[in-house]
């Protein structure tokens, strides 16, 4: 058994009110990963514990299945889509399930940490963005946060946060 670690998102639509092209988190992963490594270097920063949560919920999920226990793999009625780097993963019932689902829920939370916190600035020693110092946003209607204040980088509306995912597969 080979287990395979997928970082992505779900691919989901910006809306546009200007009307103008669709821009999908799948898109602006693509850029920000092309541009920035901000995967990668959450990967480079945080394989140790990942490795561990990964390992710890493999052992809870052989221990569950030797008592005889049902394993929480997340799969659920819903329908997503993952995708980052040409892999999709369908997102509904059986498919979506995974015997690293625990692991899978720390890693999200630990990337949404990783930004929200600011540690890609941290690492580079200043602000990536000059719209994100300024705080421009397109959140609000004035396109400024609240007092002008400058916002984490690669947060702006917080979809491509909030849609990233992360699951294994047996390769």
């Amino acid at each position: 058994m080979s287990l395979v670690l997928n970082l992505g998102v779900l691919d989901v639509n910006y809306s546009d009110a200007s009307g103008g092209g669709v821009t999908s988190t799948y898109d602006v992963a693509m850029i920000l990963e092309e541009n920035y490594g901000i995967m990668q270097t959450f990967f480079d920063l945080y394989q140790d514990r990942i490795a561990q949560w990964i390992a710890d919920d493999l052992a809870n999920s052989i221990q569950m299945l030797a008592n005889g226990v049902g394993i929480d793999t997340g799969g659920g009625s819903g329908s997503a889509s993952h995708q980052l780097a040409g892999k999709r993963r369908s997102v509904s019932g059986s498919q979506s399930s995974t015997l690293t689902y625990g692991a899978d829920q720390k890693i999200e939370e630990a990337f949404r940490a990783f930004i929200f916190g600011g540690e890609m600035t941290k690492i580079t020693g200043s602000s990536i963005s000059a719209a994100a110092q300024a705080g421009k946003t397109k959140r609000t209607k004035s396109g400024y946060t609240k007092g002008k204040k400058a916002r984490p980088d690669f947060v702006d509306t917080g979809l491509f946060v909030s849609a990233f995912r992360a699951w294994t597969e047996d390769k």
